[in-house]
């Protein structure tokens, strides 16, 4: 099968990542914000991380929003005090250009096809923590090259954000091997050489016949 492409800017690509030590983990949530986008869930498992490991977190959200999902999902940032933790912002153009400086990528999504955004999380270096839903599973392998947690189970989707901090360089091997495959699988480069290597194929043997 050749995955759809995802279009990767060569002087953006990292070389190498090493193992490092934080004093932040940065977590990164994009997509528009609505119910089936399953970002009440992530917020959900910030809420179930103990509040003396909550402050090694910065969450970060990026996308259009949905009125109604963002008055719940305020409401229990206010309830819980996750003010200081939690960022919203708009919808980037070049949101490559902001996960290179993120180190975690959740997908929460309750439904999704191919996912781009899961691809570009993996080519950017992240570690990618995914509801086990829908086409995740043919990007995502458990224990591999990220994290796959029971869809809707914030409780699992906390426990791994805590198992990433509290073991980095397991979370940077799951990254490496991410950043790997994506830069083998899914980049736009590769998958437009090999579809066109299909259609020659078929028309070498249409004209045959």
């Amino acid at each position: 099968a050749i995955h759809d492409g995802v279009e990767l800017l060569s002087n953006e690509k990292k070389e190498h990542i090493s193992p490092f030590l934080k004093k932040v983990l940065n977590v990164v949530c994009v997509g528009l914000i609505c119910e089936m986008k399953g970002q009440e869930i992530l917020i959900d498992a910030i809420i179930r991380i103990p509040e003396e490991k909550r402050s090694f977190f910065k969450f970060h959200f990026y996308g259009e929003k949905d009125s109604k999902t963002m008055n719940r999902i305020r409401d229990k940032i206010t309830k819980n005090k996750l003010d200081d933790i939690i960022l919203f912002h708009d919808f980037n153009s070049n949101i490559f250009s902001v996960l290179v400086d993120m180190d975690i990528g959740v997908q929460p999504s309750h439904s999704e096809g191919f996912s781009r955004v899961t691809a570009e999380y993996m080519a950017a270096g992240l570690c990618v923590i995914a509801a086990e839903e829908g086409a995740i599973c043919e990007l995502i392998q458990n224990g591999k090259n990220g994290l796959l947690y029971e869809d809707y189970n914030a409780q699992e989707l906390a426990n791994h954000l805590i198992y990433c901090l509290e073991n980095i360089k397991k979370m940077t091997y799951y990254a490496q091997n991410a950043y790997n495959d994506a830069w083998k699988k899914y980049n736009f480069e590769n998958n437009y050489k090999k579809i066109l290597h299909v259609y020659r194929k078929i028309l070498n043997i249409q004209s045959k016949e």
